[in-house]
């Protein structure tokens, strides 16, 4: 534990200046902010050996800083894990058998030869079976016939392939017992198999896990069989340990039924989300859920003066929030968070005191506000986005390089600091509160004038606009003629990310609206979405 001490007390007090050579990028801890980095040096004109060198340091090997990489090295150079999945199938057969298999498709199944010595080389008794399945007369009714993990890995890795999928089979009574993940939930969602989506209307399936469970019950539902629907998210609630999809259950059994002792569960939930808050504000009782504002006891004792930690450096983020995390006894977190009762550290105390109440607690803060005067809607759908964005953690980067408090993507500060008529902006600008404060309400206000609603806008903030603007395009979602809507339509949105932040985002908002003295009626504001 004193170890721990020292480790966090190093990092308040001294800071990390930022660089942009491999010097400074070695001398960083293995992470995201160091991806986000090495991402940013691979811009420039670097040597292929240089390249090499930072191949190693990456931490989240991902797609896009592999793409950017691979185009500073020549192929016979790249790192052997990427030469091989370069290879051409037919290079890849003449490779050893470590290359082989580090390089090998399960598409390869579909398109070439694979003979008995190539099958005996990869030596792998599940891709085996599914290389099996692939080769197979009728794909989807050998898939059937599988298991629910062959089924899911074939699916999600070739779920682009519609000719494979989008069929009705013999088979579907077979898909009992068996836990397909998400498989048939994405199926569902997606909307791009009808053929096969239309063939589970005729079956009754039992033994399968929620999530299998729950879409099963939106497909019922979206072509009008209630009765069968609700069967479905009955099984759902009854069978998953997620309470978050539990609720979702139940909501939709009352809005089925119009039975009010399916809201009276909900209302029982002491995990806050739209449903549960919904549940609450219609039965008029109090919630199980405690919400926590700044004017709460607990935030009585933040100090005036500036804390001796950097909150705009993201690497002493990381390693104080990995050491964090190490803690797990309750006296000893509280000690910690003492560390922290300062007003720019009011993210970092949220953090810690999280820890500490198992998060039974739900934080409605707006820290950093100071100096502004945003109007209303535009200061509560700007902190309802930064709660879930970063839990106002001015520099966090995410996965996929998203930086800051607002959780900004690099290739947009440029040209949104150019709109804004601010100079001599950086990417490592995000980071600062008061930027990023700026940078997010540019940003919502700006979707805000094509899409309207909050929740659209919050569906583009995160997935991008242009997926939100295709979906739109379809008159029968968010439709007047549908009567689920909207709330159908918000179980159908195509990414799932964008599915589940959309939902959290409206909640946060009808929270910190309430917060500012504005109640909002659930049923009302979200009926505004409807065409």
């Amino acid at each position: 534990m004193q170890a721990i001490y020292k480790k966090l007390y190093i990092f308040l007090f001294f800071g990390i200046l930022f660089g942009n050579d491999i010097a400074f990028i070695e001398s960083k801890p293995k992470g995201i902010p160091r991806d986000f980095y090495i991402y940013e040096y691979l811009e420039g004109s670097i040597s292929p050996e240089d390249a090499i060198k930072l191949y190693d340091l990456i931490d989240n090997k991902s797609a896009k800083i592999i793409n950017r990489l691979k185009g500073k090295i020549p192929h016979s150079k790249l790192p052997r894990d990427l030469f091989c999945k370069e290879l051409s199938f037919e290079e890849l057969i003449k490779s050893d058998d470590s290359c082989l298999k580090m390089g090998f498709k399960l598409s390869y199944a579909l398109d070439k030869k694979l003979d008995n010595e190539i099958l005996t080389r990869l030596d792998d008794k599940r891709i085996l079976n599914q290389i099996k399945i692939l080769q197979s007369k009728n794909i989807l009714d050998s898939m059937l016939k599988a298991s629910g993990e062959d089924f899911s890995d074939i699916y999600f890795a070739l779920h682009h392939k519609q000719d494979i999928f989008n069929h009705s089979s013999k088979n579907i009574k077979l898909m009992s017992n068996k836990n397909y993940n998400k498989a048939i939930y994405h199926m569902v969602i997606s909307q791009k198999f009808p053929k096969f989506t239309k063939a589970l209307l005729s079956e009754n399936i039992t033994g399968v896990n929620d999530w299998t469970f729950f879409a099963l019950a939106l497909n019922e539902l979206k072509s009008g069989n209630k009765n069968k629907a609700k069967k479905y998210f009955s099984q759902t609630a009854q069978v998953t340990k997620r309470q978050f999809l539990k609720d979702r259950a139940n909501f939709w059994q009352y809005k089925i039924t119009q039975n009010k002792q399916f809201l009276n569960e909900i209302a029982n939930s002491s995990f806050f989300n739209l449903y549960s808050l919904y549940s609450t504000t219609k039965l008029g009782v109090s919630p199980k859920y405690d919400i926590i504002t700044i004017d709460d006891p607990i935030f009585s004792a933040l100090g005036d003066k500036k804390s001796p930690f950097d909150i705009e450096n993201p690497f002493e983020w990381q390693i104080l929030r990995q050491n964090i995390m190490l803690v797990k006894d309750k006296e000893a977190l509280l000690s910690i968070a003492k560390l922290f009762y300062y007003k720019d550290t009011l993210p970092h105390l949220i953090f810690v005191l999280n820890r500490y109440y198992d998060f039974s607690k739900n934080f409605f803060v707006m820290p950093y506000y100071d100096g502004f005067d945003f109007d209303t809607p535009t200061k509560t759908l700007l902190y309802s986005v930064a709660k879930q964005e970063s839990r106002f953690v001015p520099s966090v980067v995410s996965r996929s390089y998203a930086l800051g408090m607002l959780q900004i993507m690099p290739f947009n500060v440029e040209y949104f600091a150019k709109d804004m008529g601010l100079e001599n902006v950086t990417k490592d600008s995000m980071f600062s509160p008061n930027m990023a404060l700026k940078f997010g309400a540019y940003y919502l206000n700006h979707l805000a004038k094509e899409f309207k609603h909050p929740l659209f806008v919050s569906y583009a903030y995160n997935g991008g606009p242009t997926f939100i603007r295709n979906f739109l395009k379809n008159p029968a979602v968010f439709s007047k003629k549908n009567k689920y809507d909207p709330w159908l339509s918000m179980e159908f949105i195509p990414y799932e990310e964008s599915r589940i932040y959309g939902m959290k985002i409206m909640a946060n908002y009808i929270i910190y609206n309430k917060i500012e003295g504005n109640i909002i009626d659930i049923d009302s504001f979200l009926q505004e979405t409807l065409r």
